[in-house]
């Protein structure tokens, strides 16, 4: 008898809790909420607010309790209340694993989303997704489609949308309904990106890939619940979803969490301007010759970096610091991947030495040829240390 309840708690468990997939071999843990405080943590994340479509996204409709973070579908004096919450101006990711653990309880006039978006997909630069970036909704999910009839709850949709959202230069990419099963209860939703792939797993199969509207910018991670009533997502229930204390329409997030490949390193400059301190980098992890070095919202101060001694680098990138990039002291070598500044808000500059190391292509937005001093309205790349064994062809370095 005991036997068979043991056995009876251990399928309960297994069937309640959260599914925990593994993220790829070779990859580490670099950004992640857990949900473990009681409000949402405003180092991490902060709740659009105003009119959204047919309801009004407010940080009343966010809260978080055990270990979860619950955004609530309410209505309240007939006006529909939900949230869209954002990492931007905290955190942004670019190339890697995420996954986040979530359920969802939708019903008829609303959607959720947990989703990538880049602030620069904005169709300004048409037909080139790398360089302005794409919105990739890695699950959308909806109680019913538009005739309000069907019953979706257990599929969810993987979207892509690029170059902006003007009606006929918009272009998208979709999965279609894919899954089972996927109202009830947690699941776990996965994306591995990489400079030519988008891959995206529901508890941890394989479910959609595309090659196509790939960005190579930096993106923000987002969760949402969204109102749309007389759309692809049915109709608002005619007395709405209840108040707040009793509205059962939300969507519950158990973790999210992005892993980077083991050679992308990022610099937190929270112990000193040294590049040799291993307190300066997130794990303590010192980049070796591959490593690919990220320079971003994780950087927490001490923008002058000081080489101490002759580095190599596969690649630099310069994305979202507080304050201009300045490197200074010996020599940087920087090999095949080159130097991207794609993502930055801030000017930077090599004042030290700078070896090209192999054929290479540098990514500085908005500029005309390349100079010493490569310009544009918000960021820049000045060298004003010797520049070794290179010669220019447009936008690629090539040993000389």
């Amino acid at each position: 008898m005991k036997s068979a309840l043991r056995l009876a708690v251990f399928f309960f468990l297994v069937l309640v809790l959260p599914m925990r997939a593994v993220p790829p071999a070779g990859y580490y843990l670099v950004w992640s909420d857990e949900f473990n405080g009681a409000s949402l943590d405003p180092t991490k994340w902060w709740v659009w607010e105003g009119i959204n479509s047919s309801g009004y996204t407010t940080p009343a409709a966010v809260t978080v309790s055990g270990g979860y973070m619950t955004i609530a579908t309410y209505t309240e004096n007939g006006t529909n209340y939900s949230a869209i919450i954002s990492s931007d101006g905290l955190f942004r990711e670019r190339y890697g694993y995420t996954e986040a653990s979530v359920k969802f309880n939708g019903s008829p006039g609303m959607f959720s989303d947990f989703w990538l978006q880049s602030p620069d997909n904005t169709g300004v630069i048409t037909g080139d997704p790398a360089a302005e970036g794409s919105e990739l909704d890695i699950c959308e999910h909806r109680a019913t489609d538009a005739s309000n009839i069907d019953n979706i709850s257990g599929e969810v949709t993987i979207d892509l949308h690029w170059n902006g959202y003007t009606s006929g230069i918009e272009k998208t990419a979709t999965s279609g309904l894919v899954g089972s099963g996927l109202g009830a209860g947690f699941h776990t939703y996965g994306l591995l990106w990489n400079s030519t792939n988008y891959n995206v797993s529901i508890d941890g199969v394989q479910t959609w890939s595309t090659n196509i509207g790939v960005s190579d910018r930096t993106e923000t991670v987002m969760f949402s619940s969204q109102i749309s009533s007389n759309s692809f997502c049915g109709v608002v229930p005619a007395g709405g979803y209840g108040g707040f204390l009793v509205s059962t329409t939300s969507t519950v997030v158990d973790y999210v969490r992005f892993y980077a490949p083991a050679t992308t390193v990022y610099w937190t400059g929270s112990a000193s301007g040294d590049w040799s301190n291993g307190g300066n980098w997130l794990s303590n992890m010192i980049p070796a010759p591959a490593s690919d070095v990220f320079f971003s919202y994780l950087s927490a101060g001490n923008f002058s970096v000081t080489l101490d001694q002759a580095t190599t680098v596969n690649s630099l990138s310069i994305e979202e610091t507080g304050a201009a990039m300045g490197f200074f002291g010996a020599a940087l070598t920087v090999n095949s991947g080159g130097i991207d500044m794609l993502s930055a808000i801030n000017d930077a500059g090599i004042y030290a030495p700078l070896v090209v190391g192999s054929a290479q292509t540098w990514n500085i937005p908005q500029a005309g040829r390349w100079s010493w001093t490569r310009r544009s309205p918000v960021r820049a790349m000045s060298l004003w240390g010797s520049l070794a064994r290179w010669r220019w062809m447009e936008q690629t370095m090539v040993p000389g």
